[in-house]
């Protein structure tokens, strides 16, 4: 991995683009080193660690937990645990409410969050089965009733993702979508907004009802 690191490794972690946080001790001093591998050379990250670094792991939300023989972190006093965090965090937060297909109700739910570089995935479900699954991610809301646009829309059941971009899926009871995200920056920040809907197919190939599910805000978050 390219020349290697000057100080001692005590600890690795993966980040979600698949980067790579080295954190150590130098020899001398025994101050604490921290470096991010980013694919094709280590860069410095959080300078100003009074000790090693032994210990990382990323809670749910995607910081970092920092524990090790330190009392400054990153030039901040915080003894020997430090939470590492980023200015554009991911997050997926559920709005609107879903409806009811022939099976139960609709609940879409995130698996992961959206981090640049990362699969951004999400369960819905309550799937009949003969249902197809369409996947939406749109820019907008606009909470239409479902009954506006097809006959067939279902009781309180309504469009929460505008159709920017659209995946027609089979289900076994449920849906599991999947989102790769390209590995640039220019995308942190961008917030979308996802649903599922639900094609139940009947006698010669006809939609005998449509039901969704409840929305997600999708924020694209970088580390």
């Amino acid at each position: 991995m390219g020349a290697g690191l000057n100080f001692y490794v005590r600890s690795l972690h993966v980040l979600p683009d698949g980067d790579v946080l080295a954190g150590g001790e130098s020899g001398a001093a025994g101050a604490g080193e921290l470096a991010r591998w980013d694919g094709t050379s280590w860069t410095a990250l959080g300078s100003g660690w009074n000790g090693p670094l032994r210990a990382m792991i990323a809670r749910p939300d995607g910081d970092v937990v920092i524990g090790g023989d330190f009392t400054v972190a990153a030039g901040n006093v915080s003894a020997r645990i430090a939470r590492l965090t980023t200015t554009c965090p991911a997050s997926a937060i559920a709005f609107g409410s879903g409806c009811s297909s022939s099976v139960g109700p609709m609940v879409l739910a995130a698996n992961t969050l959206p981090w640049v570089g990362s699969t951004f995935r999400s369960t819905c479900t309550a799937f009949a089965p003969n249902a197809l699954g369409v996947v939406l991610f749109g820019f907008t809301s606009p909470g239409t009733p479902l009954a506006a646009l097809h006959p067939a829309g279902g009781l309180g059941c309504t469009l929460l993702a505008s159709l920017d971009a659209i995946q027609m899926l089979p289900n076994t009871g449920s849906i599991v979508n999947q989102l790769s995200i390209p590995n640039d920056p220019v995308f942190a920040g961008v917030v979308m907004n996802h649903q599922v809907l639900q094609l139940e197919i009947g006698v010669a190939s006809s939609i005998t009802r449509i039901a969704s599910s409840n929305g997600l805000t999708v924020t694209i978050g970088v580390f």
